[in-house]
């Protein structure tokens, strides 16, 4: 059965900046690029807006309401649904899935995301991101 995943792009139209994360720990040779932040989706979780509101609170420690969806991306192993949630706040505190977080202008987003989640961005987010 494949992983059910939600990707949360955090944007500040103000600011026009994103949400950004990565481990600065990590030993990974991608150590330093940055990620969008993701969550595991389990069957029968309340409603998605709770879930994505939820894992945005945990992990950069800021309030935000849901968006819209964005877009979906699928492979053999995992779906991943795309959503773009506003910030209530702006700021940072990285728990959980980051030790660092920042807020980065969208027009450097791309170049600052590490290879593994560039492959995984449908177009419709890609295009986001360039203007």
């Amino acid at each position: 059965m494949k992983k059910n995943e939600a990707g949360i792009i955090v944007y500040d139209y103000g600011m026009r900046a994103v949400i950004l994360g990565r481990n600065t720990e990590s030993t990974d040779l991608r150590d330093g690029n940055y990620q969008l932040i993701r969550t595991a989706v389990l069957a029968g979780e309340r409603n998605i807006e709770d879930v994505l509101v939820q894992a945005v609170k945990e992990i950069v420690g800021i309030d935000a309401r849901f968006c819209q969806h964005k877009a979906k991306y699928e492979n053999d192993d995992v779906i991943i649904r795309w959503y773009e949630c506003t910030p209530l706040n702006h700021e940072i505190k990285a728990t959980g899935q980051f030790n660092q977080a920042v807020w980065m202008p969208d027009s450097r987003v791309l170049s600052m995301l590490d290879t593994e989640t560039v492959a995984i961005l449908p177009y419709e987010v890609k295009r986001f991101f360039s203007g």
